[in-house]
């Protein structure tokens, strides 16, 4: 089911004959009070937040900003993800903006016009799926992801047709991945639930999928058009520091996004269109990938001794994306790289250039004295979905021990931090080795 922002269509991949109207309303009254976020002062701020105001029309490129209510990037199975807005479309846990949405529905139906027989008798692995880069890592078989992938999109196997119309929400393979400890990289990952082994499909990285172009204002005015409730949580986290919503959010929104590989690229209809690059904003539209850590431990660029550049940390990563094509539409698809033992930690390389681009708005925050850690573990709620798992030889019974490992993974932080500083001369500020993923109270 390709689920379509006012209506429904059920397509075996293409785009389908139109259903009942269904539109959802944009949350126009989550305007107001991020409108308001931005006096000149923070007492002022806070009153912005819970203060009503006529709410002004929400631009469309603003409406995954309104849309937003769970400021984080992995959205847990008991919220909902955020409904459709008119002309958004949704497909394998992706929701595509609506100024991309006719090149989905374009590149859908040329890929079905051009399949030279019906639905139902393409082969899924050689008609349906490929990968959509040439340049694949040498450690993963073309042979093995698609054939995985098509297992789990319901497509191959036992119980799988091939003509079964791709499912809206997330795509993930379940019991493979738990979320886990981590002090190292600011408290949280995602571990291996059982061994994984080399080529392992884990699933299709979700998110909301934008122009490039849009993802800059998204994560520098995005609060403006926010819920009231999401600028509340905001308020509340800077209070007692220098920083401001603004900062929060960028930090926020510019942690859980992902620069999409250049097959993901989509080609608006008309003849020699130039492809649109896209972005994956996670944070508040993600699934449980959204925790997968880099394997860095101290990408502050700003600081002496950082590993940004480092080789030897990014080859440490035993996971990836890959682009792959289904149906026309290319999917960013996580998969192992190598065999991963249970209890292990999921790792994947963000790249350098990701962590430069976080750097400005992580120093800044670091600067006003905003506890990063604290901020990135704003959504609490999820340690009411799923429980979360310590560290080997560490159990979590109940939500009291939960708050007590938190605090000893932020005790943990503070001690390293300081132990570096005295030792390296660092006074680069207090969050060395922070990930953008939080501490275990995430979860």
């Amino acid at each position: 089911m390709v689920k379509l922002g006012g209506k429904h269509a059920r397509t075996g991949g293409a785009a389908g004959q139109e259903g009942p109207s269904a539109a959802a309303d944009a949350p126009a009254e989550a305007v107001a009070a991020g409108a308001q976020a931005f006096g000149s002062s923070k007492q002022q701020q806070q009153q912005a937040a819970v203060g009503p105001l006529a709410a002004p029309p929400v631009p469309p490129q603003h409406q995954p900003a309104a849309s937003i209510a769970h400021l984080h990037g992995y959205v847990p199975p008991s919220v909902d993800l955020p409904p459709l807005q008119p002309g958004q479309v949704r497909v394998c846990g992706l929701t595509f903006d609506a100024a991309l949405a006719p090149a989905v529905a374009s590149a859908q139906a040329a890929w079905l016009a051009g399949l030279s027989r019906e639905l139902r008798f393409a082969d899924p692995t050689r008609d349906q799926l490929a990968p959509a880069s040439a340049e694949l890592d040498n450690r993963v078989s073309r042979n093995v992801v698609v054939s995985k992938l098509a297992r789990l999109l319901g497509l191959a196997g036992d119980n799988g047709r091939p003509d079964a119309p791709l499912q809206e929400g997330p795509v993930v393979l379940e019991g493979a991945m738990q979320p886990c400890g981590d002090p190292t990289r600011g408290g949280a990952g995602l571990q291996a639930a059982r061994g994984i082994r080399r080529n392992e499909v884990l699933g299709v990285v979700g998110g909301y999928v934008m122009p490039a172009a849009d993802t800059a204002v998204f994560r520098s005015a995005g609060v403006r058009y926010s819920r009231p409730e999401v600028a509340n949580r905001l308020a509340a986290a800077v209070e007692g520091t220098q920083a401001d919503v603004e900062t929060a959010w960028s930090l926020l929104a510019g942690s859980f996004r992902m620069q999409l590989p250049a097959g993901l690229a989509l080609t608006p209809p008309g003849e020699g269109a130039p492809a649109d690059p896209t972005e994956l904003s996670m944070m508040g539209y993600g699934n449980l990938m959204a925790l997968v850590n880099d394997p860095r431990v101290d990408p502050r660029d700003w600081t002496r001794c950082n590993d940004v550049d480092s080789q030897e940390a990014a080859g440490k990563a035993n996971c990836a994306v890959v682009p792959v094509c289904v149906r026309g539409l290319v999917l960013p698809v996580l998969v192992a790289l190598r065999d991963i033992a249970a209890g292990e930690q999921l790792l994947r390389d963000y790249g350098a250039g990701w962590w430069r681009d976080l750097a400005d708005a992580w120093e800044v925050a670091e600067h006003d004295g905003l506890d990063v850690a604290r901020l990135l573990r704003i959504e609490q709620s999820c340690a009411n979905d799923e429980q979360p798992h310590a560290p080997q030889g560490f159990e979590l019974d109940d939500p009291e021990d939960l708050d007590l490992a938190a605090g000893a993974a932020e005790a943990f932080m503070r001690f390293w931090q300081q132990q570096r500083q005295r030792h390296r001369g660092d006074s680069g500020g207090a969050g060395g080795g922070v990930s953008r993923r939080g501490d275990q109270g995430d979860r």
